[in-house]
């Protein structure tokens, strides 16, 4: 009687497959892992089971209950990869979640690198216009910033047949997006009807951009928090009310000069706007860990003049920048115009072809990085034939003597020509 009772127990596990001991052991990805490819590597060991299931994809197990596999994710943001056992009725589960990270060749050591990436990866944030690259260290444009301020609000202007600035046209690109950032108060123009689209937001117009973003008001505080400013500044009631909300990076030291006129980086912008609630919201329902903590050490080198591009970036050795061909002028004089057009139709056939191209101009009263365009419009004569070209002015300032502007062309694939173009001011 006993044997046949143990014999009926062996039988009936057999078919119930053998439960006992099936389980499920996931090696890779690890929990909340932090991914930045969206090709997922999956591996670990899972036991005894007749079917074996990844994301809902039959996997193959080895005879040891070993399985490798891939999972493709198609969008940036948080995804649970679902494992599942089976073993005649019974079903063992298991998951992990790993976060997707949209990031930037540029940002890999900045300070701002969590703020940029998180606010990145939720779509309320671009890197700078025709390129894959942040540039975070890069003053903030008037016109980027009205991108900026609706990118993050998530509103997508509409076109518009006029505006309400002598100097921005309605057909020029940034125009819807001034007039809906104006219209929605998150920035102003000027009291002679101009915006000033290529000027620079100054620190004080960064706080008060992004505290009107935020619905932060002012306050009747009037008082001056750094040297530099006064006690009647106009915005000190604006600063004061943004200074509690801690709208303030660390880096900028009110003991010492707020610098109110000095111009605000796109990483600072960045930051600001993600301490908005809206954003901080979305951005606390994805990651784990508190990244806007008072201890959080904001550091950078205020006086950093390095290269914007990325130091991991490998520069090509194998190309020669023969294969570039610059048309300029070599000798030009004081508040003239000129046209700048690199030829890099010959570099590009080799390489991705989604290329930009950079000409430092700050040697001539210009910005630092000036992105030319292959779009066929204003100056350039023909769309994608290869050849960038930029239309501007020697600024009246500018010392004469011989100017050695810095060019970087980089392609789709993040690799980096570094040239140079040579200039004589009379």
């Amino acid at each position: 009687m006993k044997n046949k009772c143990i014999l009926l127990i062996v039988i009936f596990s057999f078919y119930l497959g053998c439960s006992w001991g099936s389980n499920i052991k996931i090696e890779t990805p690890s929990c909340n892992e932090i991914i930045y490819s969206g090709v997922v590597d999956i591996s670990g060991k899972a036991e005894s089971f007749s079917v074996f299931l990844v994301n809902g994809k039959i996997i193959s197990v080895d005879d040891a209950g070993d399985f490798n596999c891939i999972v493709k994710l198609q969008n940036y943001g948080l995804h649970n990869i679902s494992f599942v056992g089976i073993i005649s009725s019974n079903i063992v589960t298991e998951d992990r979640t790993v976060l997707y990270l949209k990031t930037f060749p540029d940002i890999k050591e900045h300070w701002a690198k969590n703020y940029i990436e998180l606010m990145a990866t939720l779509d309320l944030l671009d890197g700078l216009k025709g390129t894959n690259l942040f540039f975070p260290d890069s003053y903030l444009t008037r016109e980027d910033a009205s991108v900026m301020l609706l990118k993050a609000a998530r509103i997508k202007p509409l076109p518009i047949c006029k505006t309400s600035f002598t100097d921005v046209h309605p057909m020029y690109w940034a125009a819807p997006y001034i007039e809906e950032a104006v219209n929605r108060n998150f920035s102003s123009g000027y009291q002679d009807n101009k915006f000033m689209p290529k000027g620079m937001v100054t620190r004080t117009e960064g706080i008060l951009m992004a505290a009107n973003f935020a619905g932060i008001k002012a306050i009747e505080d009037t008082r001056s928090r750094s040297p530099d400013l006064k006690k009647n500044y106009w915005a000190n009631r604006y600063l004061n009310a943004a200074f509690e909300k801690k709208y303030f990076p660390k880096t900028w030291d009110l003991t010492k000069d707020f610098n109110p006129l000095r111009s605000i980086t796109r990483a600072e912008m960045a930051y600001l706007l993600a301490r908005s609630q809206l954003i901080r919201d979305q951005i606390e329902n994805m990651i784990v860990e508190d990244i806007f903590s008072e201890e959080e050490p904001y550091i950078v080198d205020q006086n950093n003049e390095k290269n914007s591009v990325a130091e991991n970036i490998v520069k090509y050795k194998e190309k020669s920048p023969k294969n570039i061909c610059y048309i300029c002028p070599s000798t030009l004089k004081k508040n003239e115009y000129f046209n700048i057009k690199i030829n890099v139709d010959k570099f590009i056939q080799d390489v991705n072809p989604n290329v930009s191209v950079l000409v430092d101009l700050s040697l001539i009263g210009r910005l630092k990085n000036t992105f030319l365009l292959d779009d066929g419009k204003w100056y350039d004569e023909i769309a994608g034939d290869g050849i960038f070209t930029i239309r501007v002015k020697v600024a009246p300032s500018i010392d004469i003597g011989k100017k050695i502007m810095k060019t970087v062309i980089i392609d789709g694939d993040d690799n980096v020509v570094e040239d140079e173009i040579v200039l004589t001011i009379i």
